[in-house]
């Protein structure tokens, strides 16, 4: 019996799930959507006959599948209960405050069922922030013709040969600066306000879409002075962040990413389609690059180095880079650590080890483990204590798990939990707590100690 029939309106499966849709659904809509969209799609064997297998895969998000008269949403749900405000707050490395954090959670009800809504509510929410802060005018050179006065520079140039010429030595051309709202950074602004506005119409929640359409309405008026204009990725190399507008630059950053489709896009391939959708596991690297950035305690090295082939005659041969996720100095030691979203929930080779955490199986891959010894083995890196994180859905009440740990090397390797569900921010001390016992003295196996001795 198939899980998806022709005519349902409605599409739901989960991030690495595996569904049966009927023969004549999958052929309604052309194979290249269903790729760009991350599904897989294959005709079953040794089974019913008419029946496809619908695997999902990197991403997460809903959809308007258009093809001729046939329509039908799609739902792509994350395998875990993920709260996206929490992880866009850390990917764009902004924290809420107290203003932005009371409005989302005024609306949190609302937007929580639908993903892609939550993503959107959470921009309306930092830009409401940032334009009772920080909109601000600027002075922009503009060239306007004046009726029997001269403001500014008069352009004699222009005046002689359009005007003086035609008998008509009243218009006077001029150039002058004018403070206004109306520079290229507000511009942006308000391009990316309007994106949003036309993305949520299109959700499938209307608690949602009324919620988010009421946010638009409330901030537009800020923009009154502002024209509508199409934002070229050329606008952004010569967008100049100084003086008034010095505080914009992540903003700015944020609506980039909302107008060039970063987690969001409307057109997939040569199909335009409504689609709300990001990859799930750059978001998560992402997010625990802002987490690790904001703790006190610790900095990240930004720099990688490399290893090299060499003859027998000491002669480089090539390079190879050694690019660990993140790389955190303490004052007790230093970590080496790998984000593992991706290995969460994909079947891996037999010999790798699998951990129940919250309700979710997780599945530490022997090469994930190689790898992140080998990295805290670099020369540059060593000694260091290798980590890998993993991420899990904690209710109210639970507790943060302990690190596990992976004994058989020469050096521990240590397995760290991020709490990115409904209680990620309450939680989060206790993930730096576990990071600053990590990062203590680079712990050596008992038998390591004792050959030693």
């Amino acid at each position: 019996m198939a899980d998806w029939n022709v005519g349902d309106g409605l599409l739901d499966i989960t991030e690495h799930q595996t569904l049966l849709a009927e023969e004549g659904l999958v052929e309604c809509f052309p194979p290249e959507l269903w790729s760009v969209l991350g599904l897989g799609i294959n005709r079953r064997l040794g089974g019913a006959a008419g029946l496809w297998e619908v695997s999902a895969d990197r991403y997460v998000g809903v959809a308007q599948l258009r093809s001729g008269k046939e329509r039908a949403q799609l739902r792509i749900h994350p395998k875990i209960d993920a709260d996206i405000f929490f992880l866009a707050d850390y990917a764009f490395g902004a924290q809420r405050d107290l203003l932005a954090e009371q409005q989302l959670t005024a609306e949190l009800g609302a937007v929580r069922p639908d993903p892609a809504a939550c993503l959107l509510a959470w921009y309306l929410a930092e830009l409401d922030s940032f334009v009772r802060r920080w909109l601000r005018r600027e002075y922009v050179l503009r060239r306007e013709v004046f009726d029997g006065k001269v403001r500014g520079r008069l352009l004699v140039g222009d005046y002689v040969a359009q005007y003086l010429g035609r008998g008509q030595a009243h218009k006077a051309p001029c150039q002058l600066f004018d403070l206004t709202p109306n520079n290229l950074a507000n511009q942006i602004l308000k391009a990316a306000l309007r994106r949003v506005a036309r993305l949520s119409t299109r959700l499938p929640v209307p608690a949602a879409k009324r919620a988010l359409l009421r946010r638009v309405d409330r901030l537009l008026p800020a923009f009154s002075g502002v024209a509508d204009r199409t934002i070229l990725s050329s606008d952004y190399n010569r967008l100049q962040l100084r003086g008034a507008l010095r505080h914009y630059g992540p903003m700015i950053a944020k609506s980039r990413a909302m107008l060039e489709g970063f987690y969001l896009s409307e057109e997939l391939g040569s199909h335009v389609q409504d689609a709300f959708l990001w990859d799930m596991s750059v978001l998560f690297e992402e997010a625990l690059r802002g987490v690790l950035a904001s703790w006190p305690d610790g900095q990240l090295d930004r720099k990688r180095w490399s290893a090299y082939v060499i003859d027998p005659s000491g002669v480089r041969l090539s390079r190879s880079a050694v690019k660990p996720d993140y790389v955190m100095n303490t004052a007790a030691g230093r970590l080496v650590l790998d984000a593992k979203y991706k290995d969460v929930l994909r079947k891996g080779d037999e010999d790798d080890a699998g951990i129940e955490i919250a309700r979710t199986h997780l599945r530490v891959g022997r090469a994930d483990i190689y790898q992140a010894i080998s990295y805290s083995r670099h020369e540059r890196y060593a000694p260091a204590t290798p980590a890998l994180v993993y991420p899990v859905s904690l209710q109210g009440g639970e507790a943060l798990p302990a690190a596990y740990t992976v004994e058989g090397f020469q050096q521990d390797l240590l397995i760290l939990f991020l709490d990115v569900g409904p209680h990620a921010k309450a939680n989060l001390g206790a993930f730096y707590d576990r990071l600053a016992d990590a990062a203590g003295p680079v712990a050596l196996p008992a038998s390591a100690v004792a050959a030693a001795a």
